[in-house]
């Protein structure tokens, strides 16, 4: 790796600018700059401590739904096809697509592969369904419909001998959530169960070899052969209750929750005439992912072949080291989270890696400061998501699920006040009317909610209303 020695003022302004996840902090490069790497000159935050990024409640900001390249192009062309725009699952789709087709002959500064776990999630009728189809079409049209693969996997044979026959596939898995349910469930098989483990193992084995398992029941399984760099990638969809549903904090531990990228979205657009046919799929995009996909030895033989390693091509770091010192800085971030450290304990080498697919679509052999941003933003803004809605959806129990759906209803409501006539009308009159009263009893006691009963007299209703109240 090139060594390079930054001006510190440049550098403290570059991290500064370009690195926003402690906006009150100072820094200072530590040991100097003489003739130290890009990995040496690293930034040591100073002062009162980082400071802690806020959960965000909104869809993801607007700079980062319109990113260069093919990626950018890819999003943007979905979203003009649309009866129903969702840009979010529309650039989840076209950034796990071209890390796909980019799969066995890429790999990123940190040696990663572009494979992605990517879950879009979005509320039933809110148009889910357009980017996969037309991500799909996309890749048919570029003659890569080997590519992809199967919309589920039902146990862990299966997963293993997909990848045996296919090492460089997509899977593009409606109802993601609750297919996970059922590999999840305290009823499935062991083989249905062991199939996240599966999915752990390969999303990290990037350009190594996957020796598969041994069964005693099959013959034909005794006889995969060694699985050399696979490259997997999930474009998966969801509705949040679904999906967070089928977690519990065994996922969390294990870090399987932690190598997806989640982009959630709460839209649900109107319907709009679409800018463009769907039908008609422009030749721009099919050659540039034509050329993404070509490889020294024949493209086919290369995705088909388990036992072939593909060369890697390595994309490095830009010569100047700010993309290395957003990296650097974003790790040590995550690193200092607490309780939710280990839910970010793999952004940044999702940041990493989106930053690598950026820069393959833009046609570039280094990841650049612009990449590198983009690529921790969205990966820092897909894990505080993540954080923030493990909080209010996933849970043990099912009173603590009826609790944390009132109380989402709650939160939602304007001014976070609701009457209780209103909040039965929410849940769609799923509790009984006892039911009710007992989460709306826990939530106060724990001081969460506060209950006012006012007369009718005030209200001009027949008997006294409920009015409850968000505390804090």
């Amino acid at each position: 790796m090139r060594e390079f020695a930054p001006d510190p003022a440049e550098l403290e302004q570059h991290i500064s600018d370009h690195v926003p996840l402690a906006p009150a902090t100072a820094f200072r490069v530590v040991g100097g700059v003489d003739a130290r790497t890009a990995a040496e000159a690293v930034v040591e935050a100073v002062g009162e401590g980082m400071a802690q990024p806020q959960a965000p409640t909104s869809d993801i900001p607007e700079n980062l739904l319109n990113p260069a390249g093919l990626v950018g192009k890819i999003t943007r062309w979905i979203n003009e096809t649309a009866l129903y725009p969702q840009p979010v699952l529309a650039l989840g789709a076209a950034i796990t697509v071209v890390g796909a087709v980019a799969g066995r002959k890429y790999a990123g500064p940190t040696k990663s592969g572009t494979h992605l776990y990517t879950l879009a999630i979005a509320p039933t009728g809110a148009g889910k369904n357009h980017a996969s189809k037309m991500a799909k079409r996309l890749m048919r049209k570029a003659d890569m419909a080997d590519l992809i693969g199967p919309g589920q996997f039902m146990s862990e044979p299966a997963v293993y001998q997909q990848m045996a026959k296919t090492p460089q596939i997509i899977c593009f898995m409606d109802e993601f959530g609750s297919y996970l349910q059922k590999i999840n469930s305290p009823k499935g098989s062991g083989y249905e169960k062991a199939v996240t483990g599966v999915l752990r193992i390969l999303w990290g084995a990037s350009f190594d070899v996957v020796d598969p398992p041994r069964w005693a029941d099959s013959k034909s399984r005794d006889e995969l052969k060694p699985i050399s760099s696979p490259s997997l990638a999930i474009y998966g969809m969801s509705v949040p209750d679904d999906f967070y549903a089928a977690l519990n904090s065994v996922d969390i531990a294990n870090g399987f929750l932690n190598r997806f990228l989640v982009l959630p979205t709460d839209a649900k657009p109107d319907e709009v005439e679409p800018e463009r046919d769907e039908d008609l799929i422009p030749d721009l995009l099919v050659e540039q992912l034509r050329t993404i996909g070509a490889t020294a030895c024949d493209p086919r033989r290369a995705r088909i072949t388990g036992d072939i390693h593909v060369a890697e091509q390595r994309i490095g770091w830009a010569p100047d080291g700010k993309a290395q010192a957003i990296y650097v800085e974003l790790r040590r971030n995550c690193q200092d989270r607490g309780d939710d450290a280990k839910l970010l304990s793999r952004t940044p080498e999702m940041a990493v890696r989106l930053a690598t697919i950026l820069a393959i679509g833009r046609g570039r052999s280094v990841v650049d400061a612009q990449d590198m941003r983009w690529g921790a933003d969205l990966a820092l803004w897909s894990g505080e998501r993540m954080i923030a809605d493990t909080n209010s959806y996933m849970v043990e129990s099912e009173h603590q699920g009826r609790l944390k759906e009132v109380l989402r209803h709650i939160q939602a409501a304007k001014r976070k006040t609701i009457t209780r006539t209103d909040l039965n009308r929410k849940v769609k009159h799923k509790f009984t009317g006892r039911q009710l009263s007992e989460i709306l009893g826990d939530l106060a006691d724990s001081e969460t909610i506060a209950i006012e009963r006012v007369p009718g007299s005030e209200t001009g209703a027949r008997r006294p209303t409920d009015i409850i109240r968000l505390i804090g």
